[in-house]
């Protein structure tokens, strides 16, 4: 007769954690959302605040679109704002996008002809300020940091 070794695991409580785990998840992507939006926010260049005040956070169930429009638009009255984003499909998903119409311009950069009505001149290039770049760069940093702080949170609830 050959030896038999057995053994039993317990997961009972697999199904408890993972349920943690998912709420901590998306408390995660909402609180690294909310610190990548504050950190293009901070990089924005700043004439009238508007660009700044438009950059705003889309998250699933919730959206910060209305009131960043409304707080852009009483920097700069009569500024163009884009149209509301679709939302997330799911919790795990955020956008953080500006809302003024001309954001891209300033983050890219744009080329103008020269001077005078006519425009004759020169092409000049104006640099883009990157603000959103930079805090997309920092967006994979952040949210891994958000991610374990969630599972610390879902091992000791």
């Amino acid at each position: 007769m050959i030896p038999r070794i057995t053994q039993t695991v317990d997961l009972s409580g697999m199904e408890r954690f993972l349920g943690r785990l998912e709420d901590e998840l998306a408390i995660a992507v909402e609180q690294a959302a909310g610190r990548v939006q504050e950190k293009a926010q901070l990089a924005a260049p700043r004439d009238t605040g508007a660009l700044a005040a438009s950059i705003f956070t889309h998250l699933y169930g919730s959206s910060k679109f209305a009131a960043a429009k409304a707080a852009a638009q009483a920097r700069r009255p009569g500024g163009k704002f884009i149209d509301a984003p679709e939302p997330p499909s799911d919790p795990y998903e955020a956008l953080i996008a500006a809302g003024m119409d001309y954001a891209y311009f300033v983050e890219f950069g744009r080329i103008t002809q020269g001077k005078g009505d006519l425009g004759e001149g020169p092409a000049q290039f104006h640099g883009g300020a990157l603000f959103m770049a930079g805090a997309r760069e920092a967006a994979r940093g952040i949210l891994i940091d958000e991610i374990q702080d969630a599972l610390r949170r879902a091992r000791s609830r």
